[in-house]
C-alpha cells in the first residue's frame, strides 16, 4: 500500500498536525492541535479517514445537544403524529409521520406542527377551492385566473418545501431542481437549474411575470366594490 505523506500544518476537520510522534504497534501517530486548544496525539490513519475529527469536543458537543421533542400521539389540526421519520431532518427540523383525519400519511417537519403551518395533508386546502370553485363566485375570478390557487401555500408532499420547485435526480447521483408555474390551467416550464436557489429565483421571476398581473389587478377590484 502507498505510504501517505504526514504534512505539518495539514488541516483535517478539527485536528491541525503539529508534528509526528512515535508509532505504536507500527501505526503511525500525530501530535495535532484542535480548535478548541487541545493538543492530542491521534492514530494518522484515524486522522485521514476521518475516523478523529477533533481531540473529543466534537463528540460532547453533540451530546450536549437536546434531543427533539416527542411529538408522538399529539394532535395539530387534523393531524396526529403517528412516529418519527426515522433521523430524517429537514433545515435541521425533526420530520414526523402523521395520519390525517382523511387517513392520509404524510411527513411533515416538526417546526411546521408546532407553528400551525402545516394542519392536515393538503385535504383542507383542496376542499376549500374546490367548494369556492363548486359556487363559482365570480369575485374568485380575474381573467379566467382563480385567484385563490395563484396564493396557495406550498403543499406538504413537496420535497423541497418551496411552491413549483421539484427534486430532478441523475442516474450519477446529481441532483437538480426544476421550477414549474402554473396559471389558468397552464404550466409554464422556467427550466431546471443546479442549485435550489437558483430555481427559487426562476420561480420569483415567474411568479412576478404570470401572477402579479392578476393579484394586483384583483385587489384594485376589491378595493373598489
Amino acid at each position: 500500500m502507498p505510504k501517505h505523506n504526514i504534512i505539518l500544518g495539514q488541516r483535517y476537520e478539527r485536528l491541525v498536525i503539529i508534528k509526528e510522534v512515535e508509532s505504536v504497534k507500527s501505526k503511525r501517530r500525530v501530535l495535532c492541535k484542535c480548535d478548541c486548544k487541545e493538543e492530542t496525539v491521534v492514530d494518522f490513519y484515524k486522522l485521514r479517514t476521518g475516523i478523529v475529527k477533533s481531540c473529543g469536543c466534537y463528540g460532547r458537543e453533540l451530546a450536549s445537544k437536546p434531543k427533539s421533542k416527542d411529538l408522538t400521539d399529539k394532535k395539530f389540526g387534523q393531524l396526529t403524529v403517528l412516529h418519527r421519520d426515522s433521523d430524517k431532518k429537514i433545515k435541521g427540523s425533526a420530520v414526523w409521520i402523521c395520519e390525517c383525519e382523511c387517513n392520509e400519511r404524510i411527513s411533515v417537519p416538526a417546526r411546521d406542527l408546532v407553528s400551525k403551518n402545516t394542519k392536515s395533508c393538503g385535504c383542507v386546502g383542496s376542499d376549500f377551492i374546490k367548494t369556492l370553485q363548486a359556487q363559482n363566485e365570480e369575485n374568485h375570478y380575474k381573467d379566467g385566473a382563480f385567484v385563490p390557487l395563484l396564493n396557495q401555500k406550498v403543499q406538504t408532499n413537496n420535497k423541497t418545501g418551496y411552491k413549483g420547485i421539484t427534486i430532478r435526480k441523475g442516474n450519477n447521483g446529481s441532483i437538480r431542481y426544476i421550477a414549474n408555474i402554473t396559471v389558468k390551467n397552464e404550466r409554464h416550464y422556467l427550466g431546471i437549474h443546479d442549485t435550489i436557489d437558483l430555481a427559487i429565483a426562476a420561480r420569483e421571476k415567474g411568479e412576478e411575470k404570470y401572477y402579479k398581473p392578476y393579484l394586483e389587478d384583483f385587489k384594485n377590484e376589491q378595493r373598489t366594490d
